[in-house]
C-alpha cells in the first residue's frame, strides 16, 4: 500500500466590516493570484458592514472560477 498526503491547506479568515465597495473583491483577487502549491479557502467574516460582503463575494467567485 503507498500512503499518499494529503495536499497542503491554507485557509485565509478577512474580518470584514466596510464603507465603500470594492476592498474586498481586491483582498479575494490578491489571495487568487498567489502561486502556492496549496489548496487556498477564503473565509469573510462580516460584523455587520454598511456594505454587505455577498455581493463582492459573488462577483469574485464569477470572475475567479
Amino acid at each position: 500500500m503507498t500512503a499518499q498526503s494529503e495536499p497542503t491547506k491554507i485557509a485565509v479568515v478577512i474580518p470584514y466590516f466596510q464603507r465603500k465597495d470594492g476592498l474586498l473583491g481586491k483582498s479575494l483577487e490578491s489571495i487568487a493570484a498567489q502561486t502556492v502549491a496549496a489548496e487556498v479557502t477564503a473565509i469573510v467574516v462580516d460584523d455587520g458592514s454598511p456594505v454587505p460582503a455577498r455581493a463582492e463575494v459573488e462577483q469574485a467567485r464569477q470572475t475567479l472560477d
